[in-house]
């Protein structure tokens, strides 16, 4: 085989091997992208259902959470965003202090801040506090 044979036929191989590289690559971001899309939807109604149930649950009584919520929270939400929701129910149905309940806020908030790709961490705790009263409703539980 002469030379300029040899240098068509690795040509066309790097081509080839181009071309599935970058479909994979493309498949993996579209992934990627439906993923982060369904889950900016399911934190979205998280953040509305937790919000609602803050303004209409008395300090220390359970609450009903939505079953097509939590379904959707098992399936797609990171152990971290889990975690930080369960400290956040938990606090919101115990009779602890308003800061307990705005420290727990604190953590799902940035949770679900890194989830979705942010990146606070040159902001500090003090981001997570100050984000956290900002989602708070000012009919919250005194402490």
């Amino acid at each position: 085989m002469d030379t300029a044979t040899r240098v068509a036929l690795i040509a066309a191989a790097a081509a080839l091997i181009g071309h599935y590289v970058k479909q994979y690559f493309d498949r993996r971001a579209n992934l990627q992208n439906d993923v982060r899309e369904k889950r900016v939807l399911m934190y979205a109604d998280l953040l509305q259902t937790t919000r609602e149930a803050l303004v209409k649950t008395e300090p220390g009584k359970p609450f009903i959470r939505d079953a097509s919520l939590t379904t959707r929270l098992i399936a797609w939400a990171t152990p971290e965003v889990i975690i930080a929701i369960t400290e956040v129910w938990q606090k919101l149905e115990s009779t602890e202090s308003h800061a307990d309940l705005e420290s727990a806020m604190a953590g799902l908030l940035a949770s679900i801040r890194r989830d979705l790709g942010h990146d606070d961490k040159q902001a500090g705790k003090q981001f997570d506090v100050l984000i956290a009263r900002l989602y708070l409703p000012k009919t919250a539980p005194p402490s």
